[in-house]
């Protein structure tokens, strides 16, 4: 879709040019076929500076400082409560109904 676009824009254009005359010289088009070379402008290398060393200062010792001893209290114990025994029931078997006549 594009370069029917591009296609048409170029027939126009040239058809113009053709009909009423350019007095400028034709320049190269992207409908030509030919892109104008950009120029070539080299890049200087950039001069390298190497990093200066860091100074190097050491961690002074941090004082030591022994935690204080924690108190120890002993964890009272817990009082023992057994499972009391559960009482056993006997499961009477449900009441059986005869089929009545009917």
């Amino acid at each position: 879709m594009k370069l029917l676009v591009v296609t048409a824009v170029c027939l126009l254009v040239s058809t113009d040019a053709f009909l009423f005359g350019c007095a400028c010289p034709p320049r190269p088009t992207l409908c030509d076929g030919y892109v104008a070379p950009k120029p070539y402008y080299p890049i200087a290398p950039k001069p390298y500076y190497p990093e200066p060393p860091k100074p190097y200062y050491p961690e002074p010792p941090k004082p030591y400082y022994p935690e204080p001893p924690k108190p120890y209290y002993p964890e009272p114990p817990k009082p023992y409560y057994p499972e009391s025994p559960k009482p056993y029931y006997r499961v009477s078997p449900p009441p059986y109904y005869a089929a009545s006549p009917g």
